[in-house]
């Protein structure tokens, strides 16, 4: 394989890295193998966000008890964070037993799953109801969404009204199919903000983290790969908003000719 031209650093807040947990790594050797190959490709940082779902629980304190048992086992590179990946369907109990503990490493973001089934109205009403209680909204691999798709002027409104979307890093790669063209429609028209590498296993659902920096970066420059996979998701991990990255003039008139076949 040819050597990357730059060197780079991933901060990474939506992966399953945490044996036991969810339906990320059964055993600590898959999670071992799943943060050497994070570690490979230059993450730095990983938050671990297991499911908040109808299967599984992601107990605040259970996971970060977790992590600092992985961390004393295991204190090399990437660092391990705590987090949550919560499902609409679980919001309720979350906010009963208090957002915060739920939010990507303390930061006050909570990462909900914008899953494929979810209304759009479900959505707006996840957005409103944490904002009232201060905590920001990241909606996860938004491309799945059905709701975003079918409703062009979904997305914009709920970024616009202070929501921020996630996107997979595999969905930028070859062979993403429809997800990965809704992926960089999002991308191109400046709507996403972290792209994460929704890390579950190396069979299961391997990091493509390097692969999807090199799509970025050809199409819109180093500057993306900085902003949406170093820089913004650091910042939410730090308690500060992740703006959307915004491609240049040039780079949206490529995209559009893109679209529709022009090159």
């Amino acid at each position: 394989m040819a050597a990357r031209a730059h060197i780079r650093s991933f901060v990474d807040v939506h992966a399953h890295v945490v044996a036991g947990i969810d339906d990320g790594p059964a055993t600590d050797g898959e999670t071992d193998a799943l943060l050497d190959a994070l570690a490979a490709q230059g993450t730095t940082t990983v938050v671990t966000t297991p499911h908040v779902d109808a299967r599984f629980d992601g107990a605040p304190d259970d996971v970060a008890a977790r992590v600092r048992a992985l961390s004393h086992r295991r204190p090399e590179a990437p660092g391990v964070l705590a987090g949550a990946e919560v499902h609409p369907g679980r919001l309720d109990d979350v906010l009963a037993a208090g957002a915060a503990r739920f939010t990507l490493a303390g930061g006050g973001t909570l990462l909900v799953e914008a899953a494929t089934d979810v209304p759009g109205t479900v959505l707006e009403h996840c957005l409103r109801r944490l904002e009232h209680v201060g905590i920001r909204t990241l909606f996860a691999h938004a491309e799945r969404s059905r709701a975003l798709a079918h409703d062009d002027g979904l997305a914009r409104d709920l970024v616009a009204r202070g929501a921020r979307l996630q996107i997979n890093a595999r969905s930028l790669c070859a062979g993403a199919g429809a997800r990965g063209k809704f992926a960089w429609k999002l991308v191109d028209e400046g709507l996403v903000s972290v792209v994460a590498s929704d890390a579950h296993t190396l069979s299961l659902r391997p990091p493509r983290l390097a692969d999807a920096a090199d799509e970025l970066a050809k199409r819109h420059g180093e500057d993306a790969v900085d902003t949406l996979m170093q820089t913004n998701p650091a910042a939410l991990c730090e308690g500060r908003d992740a703006q959307p990255f915004q491609p240049t003039r040039g780079a949206r008139r490529g995209a559009w000719r893109r679209r529709r076949g022009r090159q």
